[in-house]
């Protein structure tokens, strides 16, 4: 009785909603929709109408260009952010910057993987691939989109620890390395009974890649899609947000805080804060949808085929939103974490050629390299051949002088050398305190 009066109040909900995009569904196609996986619902008898009398565009074509350009952009974007971070200094290569590091990998093999899922889209997910890849890359995709939520999770717990409890010992590498291990194990066995159960079928002379159950007792169907929900969407979602409320309340009122929480430590926080508060936001945006639609579909199977409620549709528009976060992740790493762009700038350097030392020699000025071999020949010409040979070997390690430069005052020194000598000049070449301090500011100027 309560699951009557649910369904029914689905239908009065979605029956009234007005079509956006100026698409609506096609009636006139009676081909019955498909579970392909835990993530995408089939095209079939979807199209675009349009009022100026050009060709209709299917729903799922629009949807696979969209998916391609996400996929382009997250695969670059994402290869962006894994190089900055890969090329950053060992020292700020932090426990914050391994989550980070991970989250953007996951992204960007995501990405990858939803280039050969494109053509299905175009295809009214027709399956053209070999059957054996029917097992594989559906629950790729399942798997990396679990284990990007999972990413998320770890990234919140981190930060809820650091804040809330900064004098217990943090994460180190180890139990970074334990976090992604189970995250993986869960995830991987998420996905095991949608690699079990998908097979190859012919529908009314059409070749689907789609899950395969007993049609007479749906028990452990709708069993295996609320587990999947829960562990995919719910758990997470209920605890990122419980934790990220708390971590903004801390760090909202004064009294929260610690009192000897530097303001160094509360600008750290604060930033990787707008940093996860995006990620939160665009998982939220992009994935509850699609969530939430398809938990109705597992409560009534037959309401998908119900053309008047046009659910079939609006659980496809969803999918416009739900891959766009592997792009948007990494843009909002690229804009709102202060330290990645000065990390960016650095790598920029690196991969130029230049090191940042080179880019300041470069612009030092011509009277501070004379005045460097100015004090290098005066060293020489007081008969400190010693302090001189010295001086030109520091300031070549340290880039104050060209290469000819160095060159000509070593051939000035050594002849010098030889005439001091010649003349037997005393040449005691220890050097005094004095002097040594003196050479050394004027060698490292």
């Amino acid at each position: 009785m309560v699951q009557d009066n649910i369904i029914n109040l689905i239908k009065t909900t979605l029956h009234p909603i007005p079509i956006v995009f100026g698409e609506k569904y096609n009636k006139t196609d009676s081909s019955s929709g498909l579970n392909n996986n835990r993530l995408l619902v089939p095209t079939s008898g979807i199209t675009n109408v349009s009022s100026n009398n050009y060709p209709e565009i299917p729903l799922g074509t629009e949807i696979g260009i969209s998916t391609a350009v996400f996929a382009g952009l997250g695969i670059l974007i994402n290869a962006l952010v894994i190089t900055v971070i890969v090329m950053a200094k060992t020292r700020q290569y932090s426990t914050y910057k391994h989550l980070m590091l991970h989250l953007a990998a996951c992204d960007f093999l995501c990405s990858i993987v939803l280039l050969p899922y494109v053509p299905l889209e175009l295809k009214s997910h027709y399956w053209t691939y070999p059957d054996a890849t029917c097992q594989i890359i559906y629950p790729t995709i399942s798997l990396l989109t679990n284990v990007s939520t999972g990413t998320i999770l770890i990234i919140t717990i981190e930060r809820f620890r650091g804040v809330w409890f900064p004098h217990a010992r943090q994460w180190g590498g180890t139990d970074v390395k334990k976090a992604f291990a189970i995250v993986w194990l869960i995830s991987l066995v998420s996905v095991l009974p949608n690699i079990i159960m998908l097979r190859v079928k012919q529908y009314d002379n059409i070749i689907y890649c789609n899950e395969v159950w007993d049609e007479n007792d749906p028990t452990y169907k709708r069993l295996y899609g609320f587990s999947f929900l829960a562990v995919s969407f719910f758990i997470p979602l209920l605890g990122i947000t419980i934790m990220h409320t708390l971590i903004i309340c801390r760090l909202k009122y004064k009294e929260l805080t610690p009192d000897n929480m530097s303001a160094h430590q509360q600008r750290q926080n604060q930033r990787i804060m707008r940093v996860l508060t995006g990620i939160i936001a665009v998982f939220f945006c992009t994935v509850s949808p699609n969530k939430i639609l398809y938990f109705v579909w597992d409560v009534d199977p037959q309401l998908e085929k119900d053309l008047e409620s046009n659910t079939r549709y609006y659980l496809r528009t969803v999918q416009f939103f739900y891959w766009s976060r592997v792009a948007i992740n990494p843009m909002i790493y690229c804009f709102f974490d202060t330290r990645f762009k000065k990390d960016f700038k650095k790598s920029t350097r690196r991969m130029r050629g230049l090191s940042i030392r080179d880019s300041e020699v470069r612009s030092r000025s011509a009277s501070q390299r004379t005045s460097t071999i100015l004090s290098v020949r005066s060293r020489a010409n007081s008969s400190f051949i010693g302090e001189a040979e010295e001086a030109i070997s520091r300031c070549n390690r340290m880039s104050k002088i060209s290469k000819m430069d160095a060159t000509s005052l070593q051939t000035f020194v050594e002849d010098r050398g030889r005439r001091v000598r010649s003349a037997t000049v005393d040449t005691d070449l220890s050097v005094s305190p004095m002097a040594h301090s003196t050479l050394v500011k004027q060698g490292s100027r």
